[in-house]
């Protein structure tokens, strides 16, 4: 995310290797995945990490993280419930909350009314109004049937208002 003074925030997956946290016994306290965040003075570098440790409280992966006028808004998918994609908001795009509030489930009711239940949607991806610059159409990677027997994107409509 490129921020108006040319800043740029580079949010990414990160696993435990990364983050290297233990207790005072040497347990791990790492998330198994989880989101992370690296900061640029231009896109073209050099990153910095912006902590140590993951940005968001609770085990997620594949941000996708836009601005509006309300601030900074992230989703991911869930690890803990992998069936859910997650939301998340900050005011300065540093500071986030959980990453536990649940965006939207497996299920998407289709043009005809009907409700395809999917094992799983992944890899959240927003497409903005161009009109509007509201979200759009939410695209996510789903399972059909058995966790990764096959995979398919698919496009949801967002409510826009």
């Amino acid at each position: 995310m490129i921020l108006d003074d040319g800043t740029t925030y580079l949010y990414y997956r990160g696993t435990p290797k990364y983050w290297n946290k233990t207790t005072a016994h040497g347990r791990r306290l790492d998330l198994p995945e989880s989101v992370g965040l690296a900061i640029a003075p231009n896109f073209s570098g050099p990153y910095k990490k912006y902590k140590n440790e993951p940005i968001l409280s609770v085990m997620n992966e594949d941000p996708f993280a836009w601005t509006s006028d309300r601030g900074f808004h992230m989703l991911t998918h869930g690890r803990d419930d992998w069936w859910n994609t997650h939301y998340s908001w900050s005011e300065d795009g540093l500071e986030w909350s959980s990453g536990e509030d649940v965006a939207c489930d497996p299920n998407v009711t289709l043009t005809d009314g009907s409700v395809k239940k999917f094992t799983n949607r992944e890899r959240p991806n927003i497409y903005f109004n161009v009109t509007t610059g509201e979200p759009a159409v939410l695209f996510n990677g789903v399972c059909p049937g058995t966790k990764y027997d096959y995979a398919y994107t698919i496009g949801q409509q967002m409510n826009q208002g």
